[in-house]
């Protein structure tokens, strides 16, 4: 799972047979592209421990957008390029993204983090990724934009892709 920016996310997972999620590592770089994370962090790590392991991307569309430098360089032909695998984009509207993961860790025993390998996604989910809320009690559209909103964006991204289901479970839908 990916989201990009100055600060790119990658988030390894699995989706087991029994329909569990499992998170296993999340890399977050700090002041740096996508290249460098990928360079410097994550084919280090997908050729010490998951070499061989077919590989699927999903996340943030922005990573399609064309660089200003050149026509033939993004974000995703940077990681395709460098990693091979598909590429899927998540959708861009947040309510396709949060529905989805709101109703997958509803489900008890479904998806599992690493608290170690996986700690930014632990700490984004355990409420750093969150909504600010004003004292009037009013709500914001978006979430805070801290450290924990790009593990957060990229959980989105995954669970509104692998688990596209999950938005239509919402209390006193039809099953």
């Amino acid at each position: 799972l990916w989201d990009f920016g100055h600060n790119p996310t990658c988030i390894i997972t699995q989706v087991t047979p029994m329909g569990g999620w499992h998170i296993l590592e999340a890399l977050v770089g700090d002041g740096i592209g996508v290249e460098e994370l990928i360079n410097e962090a994550v084919k280090p790590l997908l050729n010490a421990k998951y070499r061989g392991h077919p590989l699927r991307h999903i996340g943030d569309p922005a990573g399609k957008q064309r660089e200003q430098t050149s026509i033939n360089r993004s974000a995703v032909l940077s990681l395709r390029n460098a990693l091979g695998g598909t590429w899927r984009s998540g959708p861009v509207r947040l309510e396709e993204r949060i529905e989805p993961l709101r109703a997958v860790l509803s489900r008890a025993s479904v998806v599992k983090v690493d608290r170690v390998k996986a700690a930014a996604v632990w700490h984004a989910l355990r409420g750093g990724w969150n909504f600010h809320i004003s004292r009037g009690g009013i709500t914001a559209s978006e979430p805070i934009k801290n450290m924990h909103s790009h593990p957060g964006d990229a959980m989105g991204y995954g669970a509104a892709v692998l688990f596209p289901l999950g938005r239509v479970m919402r209390k006193g839908a039809p099953v």
